[in-house]
């Protein structure tokens, strides 16, 4: 079996896109290649030696307030969401 030209450029054009973005989504109706895409991209980076961190979130299942996080009106505390809280985990990784 040989690799498909289309999809290597999915991966090649992701990659370009995460070069010069801090965050991309993959967006397209189902079975149409974009977790493969992205799976793949981070195999490679990884067997390059470039670690590939990831993290998979659905934001389908949580209300807006839980996506990013909400400012308490009675105390003014910010109370961190889902992405807010991955965000700051993440960026607490040593760099090696």
């Amino acid at each position: 079996m040989y690799p498909d030209p289309d999809f290597i450029l999915k991966i090649v054009q992701l990659n370009e896109l995460l070069a010069i973005r801090h965050c991309v989504f993959t967006m397209g109706p189902p079975c149409s290649g974009k977790s493969t895409t992205w799976k793949m991209l981070a195999k490679s980076n990884d067997k390059e030696g470039n670690k590939t961190t990831w993290v998979d979130l659905n934001p389908k299942v949580t209300s807006t307030n839980e996506l990013y996080g909400v400012v308490l009106l009675a105390t003014r505390e910010w109370k961190d969401g889902l992405m807010s809280n991955t965000m700051r985990r993440l960026s607490q990784i040593q760099d090696t």
